[in-house]
């Protein structure tokens, strides 16, 4: 028979004692202070640059979404301009209906080479102070349409009276036969 042995009574090296201290374990139950330290810098590096990037793009969007407000500003303006509902002159730092945030320009330039055709420019762009700094102004954004049209001022009063008599001939076509159907039955 063995005789019994308790912790006590056995060396060392048997229990699992050191003489430095506890028992060391073969399998690890955790992370170490170090890992630990690693992740959160890795998680902190992570969450600035996600949060770098989400301003980046909030920048990008506001950016858009101001030039295509100044994109359906000038197209209006210049489809009013072609309708003639607005004269055809021009027009420097005037103020945007609805939109106090913006002016828009018109200018007139003869065409090279073509008589009678003028180039329409109009120019949307944001109305900033003259005491901002320099990074305001060039942030500032702006949108311009060119358009060749007929020169407004270059018509001859011929061809004013050609277009008034082929009105009257119309008006008076239509006033006799309103339906147009004349010669029809």
């Amino acid at each position: 028979m063995k005789p019994i042995t308790t912790p006590e009574t056995l060396p060392a090296w048997e229990n699992g004692l050191t003489k430095t201290g506890p028992p060391r374990r073969s399998s690890r139950g955790g992370f170490s202070l170090l890992e630990v330290i690693v992740a959160t810098a890795l998680l902190a590096a992570s969450g600035v640059l996600l949060f770098q990037l989400a301003s980046i793009g909030r920048r990008h969007a506001e950016s858009i979404e101001q030039m295509s407000e100044a994109q359906l500003i000038a197209q209006s303006y210049l489809d009013e301009i072609l309708c003639g509902l607005r004269p055809v002159t021009r027009v420097e730092g005037e103020s945007v209906a609805g939109h106090p945030d913006w002016v828009w320009n018109c200018e007139l330039d003869s065409v090279d080479g073509y008589t009678g055709v003028v180039s329409l420019t109009l120019t949307v762009r944001q109305a900033v102070e003259d005491s901002l700094d320099e990074e305001a102004i060039g942030r500032a954004r702006s949108f311009t349409l060119v358009q060749w049209i007929a020169d407004p001022g270059g018509l001859d009063d011929n061809q004013t009276d050609f277009d008034e008599q082929t009105a009257e001939e119309a008006t008076s076509d239509n006033a006799a036969d309103p339906n147009g159907l004349e010669g029809q039955l």
